[in-house]
């Protein structure tokens, strides 16, 4: 199955519990996208998503090849970040 969304086609997203990176305790999320390179608001859809999850970010990272975004949270909101960002940007083909 392949998950898309309104603004990019998602290869993965993806959470990884109980990371320390930069001093910062938490989990971190990775979503991973053809198309996020050349499309606009793909980061800030993501962001307004969770936001409205009520899930602080605490750092913003993204790749060199513009094709991940990756978000360090607390480390209990991964499972609900997942479906946050599922629920709010995806649908399946």
């Amino acid at each position: 199955m392949t998950l898309s969304c309104a603004y990019s086609h998602f290869i993965a997203l993806r959470c990884q519990d109980s990371i320390t990176y930069a001093g910062l305790r938490g989990s971190l999320v990775d979503a991973r996208a053809q198309g996020m390179k050349r499309q606009r608001g793909v980061a800030a859809k993501m962001f307004s998503v969770l936001a409205e999850a009520s899930i602080n970010l605490e750092m913003i990272c993204q790749g060199a090849s513009e094709l991940t975004v990756a978000i360090v949270i607390d480390g209990e909101q991964c499972d609900a970040a997942i479906k946050a960002v599922h629920d709010g940007m995806m649908f399946d083909d």
